[in-house]
């Protein structure tokens, strides 16, 4: 196998043992005389409980190391073509530890290559006597090689490295110099010694020279070290590409854990899908091929074992047609049975007897026992048999049911609609449910229920195709006009209650806005009002001393009303569409000063776990200024899932900073500050007590999971409460809070929109609003010539 180039030979040690000696490896790995390859991967049963597999990774000389990022993704691509696991994600101990890697959809790996380690001995490098500069974040080390100097980074992937940065790769040293690094006297266990050329900030070329092996067309953990290397000089960012003559890798690190995504491939098998030109040249190897047949295993030729295939093929065709000849003639016959009952429906003219001629034609033609069930019927048709109550609990089913149900159970108690022939023993054993919604309306919002019933178990099943229960219910228009009301007022205001599920101050708001419409109108119909109506409301309105806020929440009660009613009847416009509101003036917001920020953050000295946790969400909140969701979506530190989801933010305490996601998708990295830091390190050494089934959360609940945004909003007013601050605090005081401080601190308006994660600097200006209202505080206390006199 091979991967960005780097070719292993993978030996299975699940289902046979080995016992390889060095003399051995050398052999295998050799191009001349063995097969040949870079290194041989042993693949063998875990000795941990917590890992999947366990694998050794042995370099062509014969010597064992500790990782390989490359040799990593393809063993998650063996185990699972040799059918080891159907896992995604695979736990795997190897001499450094546990490594999770990822089989992704589109076939490559991510591998989580661990926390790189940069203290000089752990790697190891014995730095005694050199004297070090910084480039940067990072740290570089002068090494004498051949009476010339070369300036290293010097760090560990679970292997020893040491990369330098090079003006270009191909005139670069790499055998000479390479060999001389690889040997060096400081490096006790040898290094794999890294080239990289910076090409852009989101890609990097390299060349490697491995320890044991000699330059190789890549190394994946000689990728994740030059990336690694060039964040912290500051050269590129992450994600990163790095680009080696065997192929490129993806490497994403963010302060901690270091993420590789690559392919993998099975070198022989690939080639020759790509390459099926290689038979016509040796055709003989073809009738050479001898297989076992899969019908009684008997030695066969290649070309009578694909004949075999070719027929079970053919035989499998010939079913899957008649199936479809079968399955075309059936819905032929459905969309006849259909057609009649379309035409039905369409010349019956009283719309509450649309209801019961469904469930005749269904029962007659179609020969199933059917059931209508509406609500929110209007007044006229508020008594008859098919009209449910509108708080009944089928209402809030069908609201969730987003596709027909089959099966030969519903979850909800309706079968007792349905009577097969009362004059047998009939009983019904299979059933199917629709929802039943009017055009254009919100999907969770159904105005009825159709319910099916079959005495054969196998009519309606789990899983079965549902276009034609979907064309019924296409139906729903016919049914829905029972439901338009008389009023289209009340039936709006109806609609609020039953539908949207609003607050009675809710309501009577709306039908104050309402009444308001009515008496614009005057003696004209509502249906009649123009734009200009609407208008003349605005400008009285205004002359009446409605704020602007008020205004817009008038224009927007109409507006949705229009809409409601256009949807229910034949109403071509809406005169409020167009007409927009006065604009509001925009409201400062609101912060703390910095003595009641610093009285709320040290009010509390109690170290009861939840007090610890609440004490480090509010000094994050003001060290960091971040929103609700931000915080409560930090995880513990970064992880990948199988599925591709990744953790929107996480904290690197040691970095002293927190990587959010904000709006927009917008990702940005926000500094800690020192009470922050020490907050958080008495909550993390607590929160193991809240941890249940998901450790991933930064902040638990005391049910051990991710702390809700509710919970927040109240921890936070009961810390403000507790420092005896009157005013309503909550996490966007203390964000608030700190852009204002941090302004009239810094006077860096950019540095504070970076920090907020505002798009525009438009949205960060208004703090300096907040920084001129207390610089005119100060000079009304204290200028002689702006106090009043008493």
């Amino acid at each position: 196998m091979q991967g960005a180039g780097n070719d292993f030979i993978v030996l299975d040690g699940i289902r046979q043992s080995f016992a390889l000696t060095p003399s051995q490896i050398r052999w295998l790995a050799d191009r001349h005389f063995g097969i040949g390859a870079d290194q041989v991967l042993l693949i063998e049963r875990p000795s941990r409980v917590d890992a999947d597999f366990k694998y050794r990774i042995f370099n062509a000389d014969g010597g064992e190391v500790e990782h390989c990022g490359n040799g990593a993704r393809c063993f998650v691509k063996f185990v699972h073509a040799a059918k080891l696991t159907q896992q995604r994600e695979i736990r795997v101990e190897v001499q450094q530890g546990l490594i999770t890697l990822a089989l992704q959809a589109n076939g490559e790996v991510c591998v989580n290559m661990g926390t790189p380690v940069f203290n000089p001995r752990d790697v190891p490098f014995d730095p005694d006597q050199l004297a070090s500069r910084t480039d940067g974040c990072d740290t570089i080390w002068p090494l004498e090689l051949n009476g010339k100097q070369a300036w290293l980074s010097v760090l560990s992937m679970g292997n020893p490295h040491a990369v330098q940065h090079v003006a270009d790769i191909d005139t670069a040293p790499v055998l000479s110099d390479g060999a001389l690094i690889e040997a060096h006297a400081r490096f006790r266990q040898r290094v794999n010694a890294g080239f990289m050329q910076i090409v852009r900030r989101d890609l990097i070329k390299l060349r490697v020279y491995e320890r044991g092996v000699g330059e190789t067309l890549a190394c994946g953990t000689g990728a994740c070290a030059a990336a690694v290397t060039a964040i912290r000089r500051g050269l590129v960012d992450s994600p990163v590409t790095v680009s080696m003559r065997g192929g490129q890798l993806t490497i994403i690190w963010q302060g901690a854990e270091v993420h590789m995504i690559g392919p993998a491939v099975t070198v022989f098998k690939e080639y020759l899908l790509a390459h099926p030109e290689f038979f016509e040249h040796h055709a003989e190897l073809l009738a050479a091929v001898r297989l076992a047949s899969p019908h009684n295993g008997r030695v066969v030729s290649l070309q009578e074992r694909q004949m075999d295939i070719l027929r079970a093929k053919n035989n499998q065709l010939e079913l899957r047609l008649a199936q479809l000849m079968h399955h075309g003639q059936k819905n032929d016959g459905l969309m006849f049975k259909l057609g009649i009952l379309a035409k039905r429906i369409l010349a019956e003219e009283k719309p509450d007897a649309v209801p019961q001629l469904i469930e005749q034609v269904l029962r007659e033609v179609f020969g199933v026992a059917a059931a209508v069930r509406i609500w929110g019927a209007a007044v006229l048709y508020a008594q008859a048999d098919f009209v449910l109550s509108p708080k009944h609990e089928v209402g809030l089913f069908a609201n969730q049911l987003t596709a027909p149900y089959c099966g030969n159970n519903p979850e909800l108690d309706v079968t007792q609609w349905l009577t097969a022939d009362e004059e047998s023993d009939v009983v019904l054993e299979s059933f199917a449910l629709v929802a039943l919604r009017k055009p254009h309306c919100d999907e969770t919002n159904a105005f009825g229920l159709l319910l099916v019933g079959s005495p054969d178990p196998q009519h309606f099943q789990a899983g079965m195709a549902t276009d034609f229960l979907s064309y019924i219910g296409v139906l729903r228009v016919a049914v829905a006009t029972v439901t338009a009301p008389a009023d289209p007022i009340a039936g709006y205001l109806d609609s609020l209650v039953y539908e949207r599920k609003l607050s009675k101050h809710t309501w009577t708001s709306y039908a104050h806005e309402l009444a308001q419409l009515v008496a614009l109108a005057d003696t004209r119909a509502l249906n009649e009002l123009t734009p200009a109506n609407i208008r003349e409301g605005v400008i009285q309105a205004h002359a009446q001393g409605l704020s602007a806020r008020s205004i817009a929440h008038r224009l927007s009660v109409w507006r949705s009303f229009y809409r409601w009613w256009a949807l229910h009847t034949a109403l071509e416009t809406n005169p409020v569409a167009t007409v927009r509101a006065p604009k509001r003036a925009r409201a400062l917001p609101k912060a703390l000063s910095v003595d009641d920020t610093k009285t709320m953050m040290e009010a509390s000295q109690s170290k009861l776990p939840q007090a610890l946790r609440d004490g480090a969400m509010v000094e994050l909140f003001y060290s960091s200024g971040l929103r609700l969701a931000e915080l409560i979506n930090l995880d513990l530190k970064y992880k990948e899932h199988a599925n591709g989801d990744r953790s929107a933010g996480w904290l690197d305490l040691p970095g002293k900073q927190v990587h959010v996601t904000g709006k927009g998708n917008r990702q940005r990295t926000v500094p800690i500050g020192s009470k922050a830091i020490a907050a958080l390190k008495a909550w993390l050494a607590v929160r193991p007590q809240f941890i249940r089934a998901d450790a991933q959360p930064l902040f638990l609940s005391s049910q051990g999971r991710r702390i809700s945004p509710s919970s927040v909003k109240k921890r936070v007013k009961r810390v403000a409460l507790a420092a005896g601050i009157a005013a309503n605090v909550h996490s966007h005081v203390l964000r608030h809070s700190f852009a204002s401080h941090v302004l009239q601190s810094s006077g860096d308006l950019r540095a504070v929109q970076e920090m907020l994660g505002h798009a525009s600097i438009a949205a960060t200006q208004i703090y300096t609003s907040l920084d001129f209202q207390h610089l005119a505080n100060v000079y009304d206390q204290a200028h002689p010539r702006a106090r009043k006199r008493s």
